[in-house]
């Protein structure tokens, strides 16, 4: 469904002619030096090990110690929780969560990171499962109609083919500074929270340290953390890009910012911090530590299913698209596979079973995303819900 709409819009942009819409972008080549909020450290780019993101894990390992004290029951907790894109499918990682708390063994987490839907599902996971009732209105209270506009004739003088404020709108109402407050809480006890967007001028995909932005005084900084959720959710020609405003050598400037899911399905730190140094350098060993564990959440099939595809160019074109997503998918869950085994880390994933029949009719269908919802619920809430090896011949 997602890449058939892709398809229609690559149809209106032929017949539309590359329509502008105003904007005041960085100069080029200018994109590593621009600040959001006037304050540094709160974005870095994937690929290159960041000094400010470096130093402010280091704090978050120094927040842990000082927030719970040193005793001998005392033990440093490393669950990290790692959730995929995945649009509408996104239902099924809310229901795995929910599944996973009501055993009561669902941890508090170290780390979250969240891409594409994931990014709407990780700062709600993130502050705890108390809000778990807020995941599943997200995901199962929802259709089309209630998160997109579609522009119509409009489209042909804007960015996208549909509007996406009925989806920010949502986010106004649970992502409030009451929630942000809780997310900030949550960050000087020492836990982090990340999220992923694709930067279109820089063709980069850009880490948002969300926790930093939450503790920021400005009173702009809830609207931004709430549109760094919507930017990293927000599928190419589908939903417009968010607009992303920048200070650099004192002049204002925008940046371009869409789904996260252009360059990466999930993530884990990108290379931009040392986390095993870090830990090596700032735990005492009298604290035991537990074992890391890495927890994958993919919303969508991990398996490549075989399908007949008709001989026609959109088919073949549909399908094309949907195999390099998945691809894309299981190279992220292989990659993040083998630095686990290299940094000594627990490694668990989950994702929809390759037997689930889809049978949406639009792009967010309400009642196969509550099929989801509860599916993934049922495997959550079992004892079996994790598989530990990728598939594949990876060894």
């Amino acid at each position: 469904m997602r890449t058939r709409v892709v398809l229609i819009l690559w149809g209106v942009f032929l017949l539309t002619g590359c329509a502008n819409v105003k904007r005041n972008p960085l100069p080029e080549n200018k994109s590593m030096d621009a600040v959001v909020l006037n304050t540094k450290g709160v974005r870095s780019y994937a690929g290159q090990l960041d000094p400010a993101f470096q130093e402010d894990l280091k704090l978050s390992v120094m927040q842990e110690l000082e927030e719970h004290g040193k005793h001998p029951a005392y033990k440093v907790d490393n669950s990290i929780l790692l959730l995929s894109g995945g649009g509408a499918h996104g239902s099924f990682g809310a229901g795995f969560l929910n599944g996973w708390s009501s055993t009561g063994t669902r941890p508090e987490f170290k780390i979250v990171t969240g891409i594409s839907t994931g990014a709407l599902i990780a700062p709600v996971a993130f502050v705890g499962s108390q809000y778990d009732e807020i995941l599943k209105k997200l995901y199962t209270g929802v259709s089309t109609q209630d998160v997109a506009k579609v522009r119509g004739i409009a489209t042909l003088w804007n960015d996208s083919l549909a509007d996406s404020s009925p989806l920010m709108e949502i986010l106004e109402t649970y992502i409030n500074k009451a929630f942000i407050d809780k997310v900030a809480k949550a960050h000087n006890e020492g836990r982090r929270l990340y999220l992923g967007t694709t930067n279109l001028d820089a063709q980069r995909l850009v880490i948002w340290n969300m926790g930093l932005l939450a503790n920021i005084d400005d009173p702009r900084a809830p609207e931004l953390f709430r549109k760094i959720m919507l930017a990293s959710s927000s599928i190419p020609i589908v939903f417009p890009p968010v607009m992303v405003d920048v200070e650099l050598d004192g002049l204002e400037f925008d940046e371009m910012h869409v789904d996260g899911g252009v360059i990466t399905q999930v993530f884990f730190h990108l290379a931009i911090v040392d986390i095993k140094q870090i830990r090596n350098e700032l735990v005492d060993d009298s604290i035991p530590i537990e074992k890391g564990k890495i927890f994958i959440i993919m919303n969508g099939t991990i398996l490549p299913i075989a399908d007949q595809i008709n001989r026609n160019i959109l088919n073949i074109t549909e399908r094309s698209l949907s195999t390099m997503i998945k691809s894309s998918a299981i190279n992220d869950l292989r990659r993040i596979y083998f630095l686990a085994k290299k940094e000594a880390l627990n490694f668990n994933y989950i994702g929809i079973p390759e037997d689930f029949e889809f049978t949406a009719t639009e792009p967010f269908d309400r009642l196969e995303m509550i099929d989801l919802y509860y599916l993934g619920y049922k495997i959550g809430s079992s004892t079996e819900r994790w598989q530990h090896e990728v598939p594949g011949d990876i060894h």
